[in-house]
């Protein structure tokens, strides 16, 4: 979850599900600049970890894993010299690229007293050579056998619409962007988990369940996270379908959660057990529900055209102007979408066999806020849209670009 120490060796040992989502989210856009392929091994493995561990039988993402196992914070993850080595599960010079010593490599965070175990890590000049040793591999499936068998953190099984909606929107992100279709499907399955286990027999989306209980009614957060999802998934998937959910989601929000002047309360002004409605302003952990629903509405505007929904992002974004002028470190994607609000909405169409390389070779020439979008019907090749001022179709990702760098 966080490092304890200023070497960021020591870490809390408690995984969150948000932090798995906004994680994947930055990797996926360090890849989409780069092309490096360890970020797209990081999503993948972000994912994979996901998959396996934090993943209910119905499809949807549980909460949290503990930080403690049998009692003693980090139980599951550390390592003894003679376990490592003495037990073959990793040569020793391997043991010592990852900082493993006989005597263990770091103290109790309570006591400052040193410890025998070992906490694996690399430093980052070494990280690339590390994975790329052919021996990792093996050694690290080994190593999660083991860890496997011991005493394991428990679970905070408890489902909840707005963590799933920030997983959604990183799977259905990366796996758009990368080409990847099994994330995508994770999403999906994700979004049906999710919404099936949160609606109450009245229709009424709820914060999210445990073991078939519902919690409270859905706040801001739970809307603003699955509205953007639905716009990740509208565009990962190219069915218009995501682009309904995203518009009810909207909807839901204006009606519900905003003020008079676009100011984002948590709770829905229908709430009457409340001495005050909270307003959600500020980024924290991750973002507030104030800026997913204006990132949501400003996807949506860029997915559709319709100009409403760029009204509704501009909206709620000026309602924080006051609060971020003195602190603009606490609202980054607030920010993030004012700066999209300053422009046309940049939105592609690709069609034909090669779609998906299209897609894939854009995603790294074109700003991280254009919209990309595979048309199984009409003229094949890229259509590029600067608002409502399209050209195209071109027949490969030069001559589409060379569009955008002639201007309007």
């Amino acid at each position: 979850r966080y490092s304890t120490d200023e070497r960021w060796l020591l870490p809390h040992f408690e995984k969150m599900l948000y932090d798995q989502a906004m994680l994947m989210m930055a990797y996926t856009e360090g890849w989409r600049q780069t092309h490096d392929e360890l970020y797209h091994r990081t999503v993948l493995e972000i994912a994979a970890f996901l998959e396996r561990d934090m993943t209910s039988p119905t499809g949807a993402f549980i909460s949290a894993l503990d930080a403690d196992a049998g009692g003693v914070e980090g139980q599951s993850y550390v390592w003894e010299w003679s376990e490592l080595v003495d037990e073959s599960l990793i040569p020793a010079d391997v043991a010592k690229r990852f900082g493993a010593r006989p005597e263990g490599n770091f103290h109790d965070e309570a006591t400052g007293n040193p410890v025998r175990e070992n906490i694996l890590h690399l430093q980052r000049a070494d990280v690339r050579e590390a994975l790329a040793d052919a021996r990792w591999e093996p050694c690290r499936q080994r190593l999660l056998e083991r860890r496997s068998s011991r005493v394991q953190p428990s679970a905070d099984d408890k489902v909840l619409c707005d963590w799933n909606g920030l997983a959604i929107a990183a799977l259905a992100r990366a796996g758009g962007f990368m080409g990847e279709p099994q994330l995508v499907a994770m999403a999906v399955r994700a979004w049906k988990a999710t919404l099936t286990g949160a609606t109450d027999e009245t229709g009424a989306l709820r914060h999210g369940f445990r073991h078939g209980v519902l919690a409270s009614h859905a706040m801001l957060d739970d809307y603003a996270a699955l509205a953007w999802a639905a716009t990740e998934l509208a565009e990962a998937t190219s069915d218009d379908a995501w682009l309904q959910e995203a518009s009810t989601l909207c909807d839901a929000i204006k009606t519900h959660f905003l003020g008079e002047y676009g100011e984002a309360y948590t709770a829905a002004a229908t709430a009457d057990d409340l001495i005050v409605r909270q307003r959600s302003d500020y980024d924290s952990a991750y973002p507030s529900g104030a800026s997913m629903a204006a990132q949501a509405c400003w996807r949506l505007f860029a997915l559709t055209g319709e100009y409403r929904w760029h009204a509704m992002a501009s909206t709620i974004v000026e309602a924080q102007g006051a609060l971020i002028t003195r602190a603009p470190a606490g609202f980054c994607m607030a920010l993030l979408v004012a700066d999209s609000l300053r422009r046309a909405p940049l939105s592609v169409d690709v069609s034909g066999d090669n779609a998906l390389e299209l897609r894939r070779a854009l995603r790294a020439r074109l700003p991280d806020d254009a919209v990309i979008r595979i048309r199984r019907q009409g003229p094949k090749g890229i259509t590029i849209c600067l608002g409502t001022m399209c050209q195209g179709p071109f027949p490969d990702v030069d001559e589409a670009l060379k569009v955008l760098e002639q201007g309007p």
